[in-house]
């Protein structure tokens, strides 16, 4: 695994990808419900991302990749059974990315974590944000 290797070496592993697949077309990557969120009309995206104070990405696709790939293969420097708050993950049935399985791993490493799985919602996070913000304010009430 090129991960092992170091950042660069994802680098230019995820760019020889990219490469190989020709620009991945939406239907490799996201579910059907995915794209229909992603192509919700421009004035109601622009009304919730400054409702939230959101801000654009100063990260590209490829650091994203780089990032994650590297948190498979180097320590992130705490141990997640010494996580003492409250977690929880919020997982898309139909997240193509990313298997369950991987939410529930990290959910049984950590003590204090809870997992909500989710049909028909994909690895778009604006569908499990009112799951979230619910979460959130349950948790911030008993405070």
């Amino acid at each position: 695994m090129e991960a092992r290797k170091g950042p660069e070496a994802s680098r230019e592993y995820y760019r020889r990808l990219i490469v190989k697949m020709g620009n991945p077309d939406e239907q490799q990557l996201y579910s059907w419900n995915d794209r229909r969120i992603m192509r919700s009309p421009a004035p109601l995206r622009e009304n919730l991302v400054q409702q939230l104070g959101l801000s654009g990405s100063p990260y590209s696709e490829e650091d994203a990749y780089v990032d994650d790939v590297q948190s498979f293969v180097s320590p992130w420097g705490f141990e997640f059974g010494s996580i003492k708050v409250p977690v929880r993950f919020f997982h898309g049935l139909d997240d193509l990315m990313v298997p369950p399985c991987h939410s529930e791993w990290l959910q049984r490493q950590i003590p204090t974590a809870g997992l909500e799985l989710f049909p028909n919602i994909g690895h778009n996070l604006s569908q499990l944000m009112p799951h979230v913000f619910a979460w959130l304010a349950g948790n911030e009430a008993k405070g």
